[in-house]
């Protein structure tokens, strides 16, 4: 019953974004966040270059992503 539950909340969250609109779901936001936070925690905490470096790139991508769909110039080109 919960993972339906959990199920149905994260498929209405995935159908929200509609990119074209100019919509971006709270799942993307999520995710930015989390490839960001792993950057600089990969830098700062762990040390680890590899890990920082592939994450903000990561996040970097998925920010400018994020910055063209809001843009609304994301189109079937």
């Amino acid at each position: 019953m919960k993972v339906e539950r959990v199920r149905d909340t994260m498929e209405r969250a995935i159908f929200q974004s509609d990119y074209r609109e100019g919509n971006v779901s709270w799942v993307d936001w999520t995710l930015l966040v989390i490839l960001l936070s792993l950057g600089v925690a990969g830098f700062v905490l762990l040390d680890n270059v590899a890990l920082g470096s592939v994450a903000l790139i990561a996040g970097a991508s998925f920010a400018f992503f994020i910055a063209v769909v809001k843009s609304g110039t994301l189109t079937n080109a």
